[in-house]
């Protein structure tokens, strides 16, 4: 049972929205999305959300089976923040009623370029040992998804991190993000969709992978 990962093309349109809807109703908590919301959608929003995966700094990513089955979808994406730690203000303001302070020393935060990998789905039916009884080799779709998102943000996009929020009780996708090298960042934030709950923030560096 050989699996293809390629990039979503913009012509991809219906089958990714069909993947996505099948995505919201598999895995409600591990989305940022009701299904509810995406299934009302009009074509042409999902026309847009499959243009996309293709946009310059972005990538989305199938794994399409031996018959032409898309069985899973991965996608990145650039984007530019200010890195975690503490605030430097009060540091900042201190040196700046120095007199021989320069600009360039005075402490700040200086924003960082990360890749935020999400949509990570594969189909229950080529999941860890449903996928190996099914005949298939032990690196499944989830880790060649995976694998060609983060070669993508190594080689494509210059980032230093690579970044992604798994839910609180996910102990499976935290499981398997720590394979990969992924750690916790520290940083959380509430669940969209239940404020009740949260996110956690895992990380990987790119540096130490591509040997800097």
């Amino acid at each position: 049972m050989g699996i293809t990962v390629r990039r979503i093309e913009p012509a991809d349109w219906e089958r990714y929205r069909e993947v996505r809807l099948a995505m919201l109703a598999d895995a409600p908590a591990a989305f940022g999305e009701r299904y509810e919301d995406a299934a009302a959608l009009p074509e042409a929003e999902w026309q847009l959300r499959a243009e996309r995966q293709s946009w310059p700094n972005a990538v989305g990513l199938a794994a399409v089976g031996a018959d032409g089955d898309w069985v899973g979808m991965a996608g990145a994406y650039g984007v530019t923040r200010l890195p975690a730690g503490p605030d430097p203000a009060p540091a900042a303001e201190a040196w700046q009623r120095r007199d021989d302070v320069r600009p360039d020393e005075v402490p700040r935060r200086r924003p960082e370029a990360v890749i935020k990998v999400v949509s990570v789905w594969v189909h229950p039916d080529h999941r860890g040992g449903a996928a190996r009884r099914a005949g298939a080799s032990e690196r499944g779709p989830a880790d060649q998804l995976l694998t060609a998102t983060l070669e993508w943000a190594r080689e494509q996009s210059g980032a230093d991190r690579a970044v992604l929020e798994v839910h609180e009780e996910n102990a499976r996708a935290r499981a398997f993000y720590r394979r990969h090298g992924f750690a916790p960042s520290g940083l959380t934030r509430p669940y969209p969709l239940d404020p009740a709950a949260r996110l956690l923030e895992l990380e990987l560096d790119l540096r130490a992978v591509r040997g800097a």
